[in-house]
């Protein structure tokens, strides 16, 4: 059955909106069609929008957030019991839609609003230009309650036939909208990262740590490999860009190290190594909506000049498998230097690492 979230949007000490919303709250438990979750803006308690990133990223870092989250989420429609501030929305619905975006995407909504002798009619009219910025539906069937305190007795709203009949109007509408949006929705929530499936990934980069700790190990156990200025360069490019990307994606300050300031490979090295745990970590923390958020890079604007093409806007996802394959590629340049200074490569291939049984790191 379809979960409706009815949301009590004031917050104000003595609102109506709480006796109207448990009158709402109630009409559609007796309809029938939809199980039902009373939302009160004012127990969730959300500050004013502080997230650092983009909501459609849902990195949340706030507890306030990550549980308004999960319960809006969990919903599949909603109706906005809502009333006029000046006329416009109230500020802590404006504040709760803003916190979210992929939450609200496909949901069909509706509103029963009240107030004085517009009804509220102008804060719907505000809110649903804000929902259809979140791609939801806003609907036109609606409970219209002008002259709200003629209402109330006892803490208690008092609704008329016609609220009544509106209010089944306006559920039955919503029931055709899920039904209708429900596939969308459906679509969203599988949709794979872009180019490459997320636990795929994963293993290309468990791939990639143990293929460049072989070649470390090679280099280390190499007497003519440390001074080697050549090799040094090729290393340090690698675990440059490694770290570099990870930096933009967790919105790091660029690395400034250089090629100079590493005197010995077990310096560069020393500075490498921490970079698969923090990767990993990254790795862990994803989902497909994460890996499919663009993601601009800082130098994207000089190779579009370089090669006179406009600049691109990658995905998250499509930036860590570059560092998979640039990481491949320049491994076998470290590979040809070792071998020209007299070692035997390692065998890295991700082919041979799967052969081996996909060993760990040794």
């Amino acid at each position: 059955m379809p979960r409706l979230g009815v949301v009590i949007a004031s917050v104000r000490e003595g609102r109506a909106g709480q006796p109207v919303a448990e009158w709402f709250a109630d009409a559609a438990r007796r309809h029938g069609g939809f199980t039902v979750d009373l939302v009160d803006l004012a127990a969730l308690g959300l500050p004013l929008l502080a997230e650092p990133k983009h909501s459609r990223l849902q990195q949340y870092t706030q507890e306030t957030t990550k549980a308004w989250s999960a319960r809006a989420a969990a919903l599949d429609a909603f109706v906005f019991v809502t009333p006029e501030y000046n006329h416009g929305s109230p500020p802590a619905l404006v504040n709760a839609l803003d916190h979210l975006y992929l939450e609200w995407n496909y949901k069909p909504a509706a509103f029963v609003s009240y107030g004085g002798i517009s009804g509220g009619l102008r804060s719907v009219q505000m809110t649903k230009s804000i929902l259809s910025g979140l791609k939801m539906v806003p609907l036109v069937e609606s409970v219209t309650i002008p002259s709200i305190a003629q209402h109330l007795r006892d803490g208690a709203f008092i609704a008329t036939e016609g609220h009544e009949k509106a209010a089944r109007i306006a559920l039955d509408e919503l029931l055709r909208w899920d039904t209708a949006l429900r596939p969308l929705r459906n679509a969203a929530q599988a949709a794979p990262s872009p180019g490459i499936p997320l636990p795929f990934l994963r293993e290309l980069y468990a791939h990639m740590e143990w293929a460049d700790a072989e070649v470390w190990r090679v280099a280390a156990s190499l007497p003519s490999a440390s001074p080697d200025g050549v090799l040094r360069e090729r290393l340090y490019h690698i675990h440059l860009v490694q770290r570099a990307f990870l930096h933009i994606w967790t919105d790091r300050p660029m690395p400034t190290e250089k090629s100079d300031d590493f005197g010995r490979l077990a310096d560069l090295r020393a500075w490498a190594a921490p970079y698969y745990a923090e990767a990993r970590q990254f790795l862990d923390a994803a989902d497909p909506t994460t890996l499919a958020a663009p993601l601009a890079l800082p130098w994207a604007n000089r190779i579009a000049e370089r090669f006179g093409k406009g600049a691109q806007t990658p995905t998250l996802g499509e930036t860590m498998f570059q560092v998979v394959a640039h990481s491949t590629y320049h491994r076998g340049q470290v590979n040809t230097r070792l071998r020209k200074l007299g070692a035997e490569p390692p065998l890295v291939d991700y082919i041979a690492w799967i052969w081996f049984g996909r060993p760990a790191p040794g």
